[in-house]
């Protein structure tokens, strides 16, 4: 995996690109795979240092890049980057209510850009979704370009439930610390050690 990604990283870093002003796609495009390929490294240096547990909840944040990647380039690109770019307004907003909500005395200096930023994020409902789709949508979108093994548009079903939260026991609790929670409750054997 790691050789992978140096790959990667070589031959775009080889490419010298430079993104076009103005065009949400280039900007948009390349941010995702150098997030993606930053968290590849984080997953395989939890891996090598033996935190196989943490390794696996972070592939979700990889899966969701992955899947955001896949949406801006399924279909009509130049909007869906430039609502993925604008999203960052978003973020902005939410983090000037939590500071005036935590931090009422604070005078943060803000983006020169705040107000229009504020102005821009009134665009996005849900904080939380920037395409205005779950997760989950986004992985059951049919691809427009791949087709699965029986010539229907392929969708990242599979890849979306190994990896979602809803089915992780990994963030929900840790399961290796009880010797058999389905046949002893919680009947402790053992005392508690941090590995």
């Amino acid at each position: 995996m790691r050789r992978l990604l140096n790959t990667v990283t070589r031959f775009v870093n080889a490419l010298e690109l430079y993104p076009r002003n103005g065009i949400y796609l280039d900007a948009v495009a390349l941010a995702l795979l150098s997030k993606i390929i930053r968290v590849g490294e984080a997953v395989c240096l939890l891996v090598e240092k033996g935190f196989h547990d943490e390794a696996f909840g972070l592939s979700r944040t990889a899966m969701e890049i992955a899947l955001s990647a896949r949406h801006i380039s399924n279909a009509d690109a130049l909007k869906r980057s430039e609502t993925f770019g604008k999203y960052y307004a978003k973020d902005h907003a939410e983090w000037t209510k939590l500071i005036a909500k935590y931090y009422p005395a604070a005078t943060p200096e803000f983006h020169p850009d705040h107000n229009k930023m504020l102005e821009t994020a009134k665009q996005f409902k849900d904080p939380h979704k920037w395409s205005g789709r779950t997760v989950r949508e986004l992985a059951m979108e049919e691809d427009s370009f791949e087709l699965d093994a029986n010539g229907k548009p392929f969708k990242w079903e599979f890849d979306y439930e190994v990896l979602s939260a809803e089915r992780n026991a990994y963030s929900v609790s840790p399961v290796s610390f009880f010797d058999s929670p389905i046949t002893c409750g919680l009947c402790f054997t053992k005392f508690f050690r941090f590995r």
